[in-house]
């Protein structure tokens, strides 16, 4: 693996999206200290689009640089919902959510861009030396 590579595609608003996700982040990554984490994330934030997308397709994104991979996941999620699924982990409350805790707990970095289109993003360090 080396910086510059990337995978991106457009991903059907269907259960099979997290799945195909994951398949390319693991064909892009091969078998890195990191490939599991990477796939687990950009599944995690794939679902939330598919969830909270209006039934519209999703974006998906992974680039690789030096020393850490770059997931980019766009969707035309109501507007809000990334801020109010923040603020709703921040608080504990129950009602979803969740998977953002899984994304905060595996990224080095991770946060949203309102848009439209709504980007929710995470970067990784590719070595297991956290």
């Amino acid at each position: 693996m080396r910086a510059g590579m990337k995978t991106s595609m457009t991903l059907s608003p269907s259960p099979s999206a997290p799945a195909t996700a994951r398949t390319a982040v693991g064909a892009l990554l091969g078998r890195c200290d990191r490939t599991d984490d990477v796939q687990l994330i950009a599944s995690e934030l794939v679902t939330n689009a598919v969830a909270h997308g209006c039934n519209k397709p999703v974006a998906f994104t992974v680039n690789v640089f030096d020393d850490f991979a770059r997931i980019e996941v766009r969707s035309h999620t109501r507007s809000g919902v990334g801020r109010r699924n923040l603020e709703r982990r921040q608080r504990g409350d129950a009602g979803g959510g969740f998977g953002l805790n899984i994304v905060d707990a595996l990224s080095d970095r991770w946060g949203v861009n309102e848009g439209p289109p709504l980007t929710i993003w995470s970067e990784v360090a590719l070595s297991a030396s956290r």
